[in-house]
């Protein structure tokens, strides 16, 4: 079950998949903020294919602002980017989730990749609701698509059993698809939202 879409650059597509199991150049992680990759059902499946030695390189490596990238070990990829989201009820956490989906696709873009799984980022233990989630999802792709420089393919990969996500998710790229990306209107309760200054290609 495939949905895809192109927004300028980007062609988006959504599937019910295993993230463990995507063979793009990047697979994105949400991971607790003690890097222990156990706790978590994305990170936990991700640590059990690729192998322990992800977790030991985690634990050494180099936080960006909102991303530690890691190599793939067992998992058919390039890297990993483990995004670092907070709970819904902590201040900026809309803030920063959109930052982070920001971060990883303008590394992804700086490295030359021309893919990216992202699993449904905020709909579990983060507390977002799935459309809150596939909002926040969808603008930051929509935002890096209109200044991306170089085509690239994004999969929002929804575990099987969640056809709740997956309905939100689909839902909301239907919307997006039906109009003018500039057009989207925004909720004005929401907090403004930005590319940070060292990702911003301009």
């Amino acid at each position: 079950m495939e949905n895809t879409i192109q927004i300028g650059q980007v062609t988006l597509t959504l599937k019910m998949d295993l993230i463990q199991d995507q063979q793009t150049d990047v697979i994105v992680n949400t991971t607790s903020e003690n890097l222990d990759l156990r706790r978590g059902a994305v990170s936990k499946a991700l640590l059990e294919k690729a192998g322990h030695e992800m977790q030991k390189e985690i634990h050494n490596a180099k936080k960006s602002n909102f991303i530690i990238s890691t190599k793939a070990y067992k998992l058919n990829c390039k890297e990993v980017y483990h995004t670092f989201c907070v709970e819904k009820s902590r201040r900026d956490s809309q803030k920063i989730f959109y930052e982070s989906i920001t971060e990883c696709l303008w590394t992804a873009d700086a490295k030359e990749h021309k893919s990216i799984s992202f699993p449904a980022i905020g709909t579990g233990n983060l507390g977002f609701s799935e459309n809150e989630a596939a909002t926040i999802m969808l603008d930051a792709l929509k935002q890096f698509a209109q200044n991306a420089p170089e085509s690239m393919a994004v999969y929002f990969v929804i575990h099987p059993s969640d056809h709740k996500v997956f309905q939100a998710f689909k839902d909301q790229m239907k919307g997006s698809n039906e109009k003018h990306p500039e057009t989207i209107p925004r909720n004005t309760d929401q907090p403004s939202y930005c590319i940070p200054a060292n990702l911003n290609p301009q």
